[in-house]
């Protein structure tokens, strides 16, 4: 048998150190996203950054920051390109639009593997409107901490940003969000007044 060729043990070695954190890649990224599409788009965008960087990896070094440091770089590149696109829509497409979202999200519950049910309905609508509300800034910094469990330097290394800084925003993000659920939590009996 000839021998394996170094592209071949890369690739190899690639995947074995990367495969076990793809459903945490897409459960993050649809979180950042919102939807299925964008985050399986999203992740596969990631997956062939990653790839092509992986010469850059540093072994011995978890993969799952690094994954997520991509990922979030892809993400925040891809929000900079839709501001930089035309708008697309006409005033009057908005009710439409809103419609059509309703009925994409019932339609794709059926077709979305348990993972994806899984990640989609872990939270209540309330819960998953008051992340999406939070700037991206915040939101990043909230499900990477409490969502990901990833510490505060891991999420500076993610973010290429001061420990102080990820310390002050995610207090800060945690801050908004729990005043954009205060009425929820309200609603259901979860605090007084």
């Amino acid at each position: 048998m000839v021998g394996r060729s170094a592209r071949e043990r890369d690739r190899e070695e690639f995947e074995a150190l990367t495969r076990e954190h793809l459903s945490r890649l897409y459960a993050f990224a649809l979180r950042l996203t919102g939807a299925r599409a964008g985050a399986e788009d999203l992740v596969q965008e990631t997956y062939l950054k990653a790839y092509q960087a992986f010469h850059h990896f540093i072994r011995g070094r978890d993969a799952r920051p690094w994954l997520m440091k991509i990922l979030l770089n892809t993400y925040r590149e891809q929000m900079r390109r839709e501001l930089r696109a035309p708008d697309r829509f006409q005033p009057g497409d908005l009710e439409a639009l809103l419609y059509a979202r309703g009925q994409m999200r019932a339609s794709q519950a059926v077709s979305m593997g348990p993972e994806a049910r899984a990640v989609e309905g872990s939270f209540s609508e309330e819960v998953h409107a008051a992340l999406t509300d939070l700037s991206p800034e915040f939101r990043s910094i909230v499900l990477l901490a409490d969502l990901e469990g990833c510490s505060y330097r891991e999420i500076a290394d993610i973010l290429e940003c001061p420990l102080g800084t990820v310390m002050s925003r995610l207090a800060r993000g945690r801050k908004l969000l729990r005043e954009l659920l205060r009425d929820y939590a309200r609603k259901h009996g979860l605090i007084e007044g």
